[in-house]
């Protein structure tokens, strides 16, 4: 074999492999008129007698290049006809170079459908010496071949193929016809004037046209408008900060399980709603207000300074601490006969509250008295009436309400004084703390 024979086998190959590797664009259409072009190689396998000289072959075995024309049809999806014009230069070793046309008319058969379709080419045509020293001779011929059509593009289709031609051959005798074998090798493209078209165009058969499609070449969802969305949140992959799970557009893809605003993969509490500030976890919380929060709070229902762990300081209760509360409330008066207080009457139970904010861990009753003046069941009633009302006068002065333990009427039951003198029931009548244990 030649070297470019050796060349034209090895380049044939090597298209081969580029077919198999490439991903055509969209299957070939069933039904098309298409013009095309191959260039290849043109192989003289043994002596062909295209030539006016007599008893001398045109060839020897040299081969040469070999450029095409065709313009076709397909008919059906299985089923085409091809015109086909051919430029050969030839010669032998001891002449010129001569040149021929060759022109053919062939049928193509198609194995399949799809992207990659083989074809059996079969069909006849002629040789026309053109010029050279081998006058002006016609040979005619028959062939057959295989060959691959793939799309590339929307609009052309690469392909490759073979045909062995029989023609003329050198040396006719009886029992020999003089057939000559030339092999043709051959790559080109076919450019679609005219196809069928099922539908609109979808190039990545993802079911979405083209003209729809944000990404036509790359198989995708409807939620990406075309484009891969392994998710289906509706944001395509190539923005998705988190791509295999839902999210948000907000959260650039991500997901937000508590709706606090802070995407799962930057909360440190994805299940808790919780602020930015404290990475997606919740602000702590102070159930007593005293300022420390509730995990570092031994004693979460009563405040407490944050030196002793949120825990209220025990005061020790001396005399002199018995007897400021016990004189905290001399001097309240009321209206007679009534639970209001008297205007002038607010200075104490100011300093009262006061004092009450000085000792905070202490705990108190509130006690109310009166005179023996009257029923008893109505001074009953009236004493722990004005005891409610000096209570509801401390709390609104920000005495917790936990701290008052005890509201209670006593009337004329414990008398500090027991004549009965106008003096004495003064006395009797009064509000007294009882500091609580």
């Amino acid at each position: 074999m030649s070297a470019f024979n050796r060349l034209s086998h090895a380049a044939f190959l090597a298209a081969l492999v580029t077919v198999a590797g490439a991903a055509p664009a969209a299957d070939l259409p069933s039904k098309s008129v298409y013009f095309g072009v191959s260039l290849g190689g043109h192989l003289v396998l043994d002596d062909w007698d295209l030539n006016d000289v007599a008893d001398q072959p045109s060839n020897d075995g040299k081969s040469g290049f070999y450029g095409e024309l065709r313009l076709g049809a397909m008919f059906a999806p299985y089923f085409g006809m091809e015109a086909q014009v051919g430029f050969v230069p030839y010669g032998t070793e001891a002449s010129d170079t001569n040149f021929a046309l060759r022109g053919s008319l062939d049928m193509l058969i198609h194995f399949m459908k799809g992207k990659w379709v083989p074809f059996l080419d079969i069909g006849g045509g002629f040789y026309k010496n053109l010029s050279g020293d081998r006058g002006k001779d016609i040979d005619y011929e028959l062939h057959y071949g295989f060959g691959v059509r793939g799309m590339v593009l929307d609009w052309m289709a690469l392909r490759i193929e073979a045909r062995h031609v029989l023609t003329d051959g050198y040396d006719k005798t009886d029992s020999n016809p003089g057939v000559a074998n030339n092999l043709l090798l051959a790559i080109g493209l076919d450019f679609f004037a005219w196809r069928e078209q099922h539908g609109p165009l979808d190039s990545d058969k993802d079911g979405i046209p083209d003209d729809q499609d944000k990404c036509p070449t790359v198989w995708g969802h409807a939620s990406g408008k075309g484009c891969p969305d392994r998710d289906g949140d509706g944001i395509v992959d190539a923005t998705d900060r988190c791509p295999d799970v839902k999210g948000l557009l907000a959260l650039q893809g991500c997901p937000d399980t508590d709706g606090d605003g802070i995407a799962d993969d930057n909360d440190k509490c994805p299940t808790v709603p919780g602020v930015a500030a404290r990475q997606g976890c919740p602000e702590p919380k102070d159930t007593d207000k005293d300022g420390v929060i509730d995990d570092l709070d031994e004693c979460i229902n009563e405040p407490g300074p944050a030196d002793n762990k949120g825990c209220p300081k025990k005061t020790v209760v001396t005399e002199e601490i018995k007897k400021k509360f016990s004189g905290a409330l001399q001097g309240i008066e009321f209206d007679t006969g009534k639970s209001t207080i008297r205007q002038n009457s607010y200075g104490i139970l100011d300093k009262a509250a006061a004092l009450m904010a000085e000792f905070a861990d202490l705990k108190v009753a509130i006690e109310g008295h009166t005179d023996d003046q009257g029923k008893r069941a109505m001074n009953m009633k009236l004493s722990q009436a004005r005891a409610e009302s000096v209570a509801t006068y401390l709390i609104g002065k920000g005495v917790a309400k936990a701290r008052i333990v005890a509201i209670e009427g006593f009337g004329p039951d414990k008398p500090v004084e027991k004549a009965k003198t106008a003096k004495a029931r003064a006395k009797n009548r009064r509000i007294e703390f009882r500091i609580v244990p």
